[in-house]
């Protein structure tokens, strides 16, 4: 189908975005099994923007009209303020900005939006198990201490908040962890043969390790998610754009939404 030609597009293009401030515009426009899925209709415009480097906007009017890559650096308060002052919904995968004031933008606006620190699927699964874990089970790992490590490709300056998140589950488990204790892996040599990142995904990875220690040290667990390219995000991005949609179109009463509930939708591609 179009949608994954598009995508296989798109990881072509991005592995030939490796400097800062190139750019690349790619025209798409009538992709008519995208306009179907989307209904056709004016009330599915879209735009979606992206934290990660390459894929800076992905915008659906009727059907796909324009994908851009780029690296500069974004505002995402002032992106969420255009979209809500021009009334168009949008998708918007960031692990930056002030989030209060992004939702407090939205909400005023009552426009549609999914925002979300993490977009792919599989990933957001896991975050969901562990936030029903720290809920239901709380102060189970009391006492335990926590290593956290991250990897991500060097142009990454920020904590991953997707770690950000699962620590936050810890903490809730009884776990004392201090979110400036989380070692970033920047350097590409280190990120090969420390981290066991594979060479040709070192300019677009993400790879976690969680290591928990019973207080006697004779009781450990490790949780780990690594993701190589950026394939698990976009799928998830073509997913959350047709579920804003679907909401679009039924006039649905709640306007913003993450991934879990593009999750809980089912609909997933």
């Amino acid at each position: 189908m179009r949608i994954r030609r598009m995508i296989s597009h798109w990881i072509s293009l991005q592995k030939r975005q490796r400097e800062g401030n190139r750019r690349t515009t790619v025209d798409a426009k009538g992709d008519a099994d995208v306009s179907s899925e989307l209904g056709g209709d004016k009330a599915a415009r879209l735009t979606t923007s992206f934290s990660f480097s390459e894929m800076r906007v992905f915008k659906l009017q009727n059907n796909v009209d324009l994908i851009r890559y780029g690296m500069e650096m974004v505002n995402y308060e002032y992106n969420a303020e255009l979209y809500s002052k021009v009334g168009v919904p949008f998708v918007m995968g960031t692990t930056g900005g002030d989030r209060n004031k992004l939702y407090e933008t939205v909400e005023e606006a009552k426009i549609y939006a999914v925002i979300s620190p993490q977009m792919g699927k599989q990933v957001v699964a896991f975050l969901a198990a562990m936030e029903i874990m720290a809920e239901q089970f709380p102060g189970a790992f009391s006492g335990y201490s926590l290593e956290v490590m991250e990897s991500h490709q060097a142009s990454k300056l920020d904590a991953s908040g997707t770690a950000k998140a699962v620590i936050s589950c810890f903490q809730e488990l009884g776990v004392s962890y201090d979110m400036d204790q989380i070692k970033l892996i920047r350097d590409p040599r280190q990120q090969i043969e420390m981290v066991g990142v594979p060479e040709e995904h070192v300019s677009g990875h993400a790879f976690h390790l969680y290591h928990l220690t019973s207080p006697d040290k004779t009781v450990s667990f490790e949780f780990q998610h690594n993701v190589c390219g950026r394939s698990i995000y976009a799928e998830g991005t073509v997913d959350a754009v047709l579920f804003l949609a679907k909401k679009i179109r039924l006039k649905a009463e709640q306007r913003i939404y993450n991934m879990i509930d593009v999750l809980r939708e089912g609909n997933m591609r």
